[in-house]
């Protein structure tokens, strides 16, 4: 009896974490040799969990899940994704929170590329998809397959509504004109943008803003655009760009940088430490969106804070339900908040025409 309890116990936190979303219940059988028990035990196991309500059969005996005893099946969410990073953990978490509190279940499912069976198989098999994308571009076919899927799929922290599926970002559209207006405040007239992450829409976009501000501004500064591989780690890229040029006297075109990511600048930062200057004093650099580590870097790193997600995401779960999608295709943070650390300062004049 102790062994049927602990096949109960095995099958009900499968159940609970939907585990057979993207497979089928298995069969009795199926059941005795995946789990190394006999026919009749995994028939006792079946019996409790139909009888509980958490499994139904049809009138062919397949057995599939259900929620409970009024045959109400819960919202079944696949978070899906490309990237393990702490961004994507962070999405996660904040998607999880609310799923359970409507009463639904979410899986995370990692798939490695757009035309992933796995990633193919999860929007046919949920009903809502949460999908952290691939940084590579993606095609016009595989965006007709994403919205024709059974799942409502929603993009997470990138614009993909020129694409027609819907999207929440996290980082509100002004952070970058928000950082640049303190810089220059502060007196700094020669602004360098620098990136070394691949360049997605995202990246396009920022840099274009950095361009339009220096023109409305009538400001100048340089462009040091050297994006790396997909797989490639654009912290080393971005400090032995900025050491080779500390290094040759070539200057960082400005007495201020602007990384278009938090990993850009945290490469800045090691070449500027390890160099004569003191950061804040002799450079000033910020980043777009700090990924919540702005206060823990040192010095501090002055940056755009993350918007809170969760109204968006909690809209997202409703519409996953069956509700409509009020506004955009595009749900983002509309509010700027910028975090001051010691990484900027008033420019001291040995960089500012550098």
């Amino acid at each position: 009896m102790a062994k049927v309890e602990g096949i109960i116990q095995l099958l009900e936190t499968r159940v609970a974490r939907g585990d057979y979303t993207m497979m089928p219940f298995p069969t009795e059988h199926g059941l005795a040799d995946e789990l190394g028990i006999s026919r009749m035990t995994a028939r006792k196991a079946i019996l409790h969990l139909v009888d509980a309500g958490l499994l139904d059969r049809d009138t062919s005996g397949r057995l599939s899940v259900t929620s409970d005893r009024t045959g109400q099946r819960p919202l079944h969410i696949g978070f899906v994704t490309f990237s393990l990073s702490p961004a994507a953990l962070r999405w996660q978490k904040c998607v999880e929170l609310l799923v359970n509190q409507a009463g639904g279940r979410m899986r995370v499912v990692p798939f490695a590329h757009w035309d992933d069976p796995t990633l193919l198989e999860a929007v046919e098999s949920f009903d809502g998809v949460f999908l952290i994308p691939p940084v590579d571009t993606l095609s016009p076919r595989m965006a007709q397959r994403l919205l024709k899927a059974r799942a409502r799929i929603a993009v997470l922290g990138a614009d993909f509504s020129a694409s027609g599926l819907h999207s929440i970002e996290n980082v509100a559209t002004g952070s970058v004109d928000a950082l640049l207006d303190h810089l220059r405040e502060l007196g700094h007239r020669r602004i360098t943008a620098l990136n070394t992450v691949p360049v997605v829409l995202a990246i396009e976009e920022r840099l274009a803003q950095w361009q339009s501000w220096l023109s409305r501004h009538g400001l100048e500064g340089e462009l040091i655009n050297e994006p790396i591989s997909l797989r490639g780690d654009s912290r080393q890229s971005a400090y032995e760009i900025v050491r080779e040029r500390l290094i040759s006297d070539d200057g960082l075109g400005g007495s201020a940088v602007l990384c278009t990511t938090l990993p850009v600048a945290l490469g800045v930062m090691r070449a500027v430490n390890e160099s004569v200057l003191t950061m804040g004093q002799d450079i000033s650099v910020c980043a777009v969106n700090d990924e919540g580590m702005a206060p823990f870097l040192y010095p501090t790193l002055t940056s755009s804070r993350l918007g809170d997600p969760t109204a968006a995401v909690r809209e997202a779960i409703e519409w996953m339900t069956g509700s409509e999608w009020v506004g955009s295709l595009l749900k983002c943070s509309e509010e700027v908040e910028i975090f001051v650390g010691g990484s900027t300062g008033a420019p001291v004049g040995r960089l500012q025409m550098a």
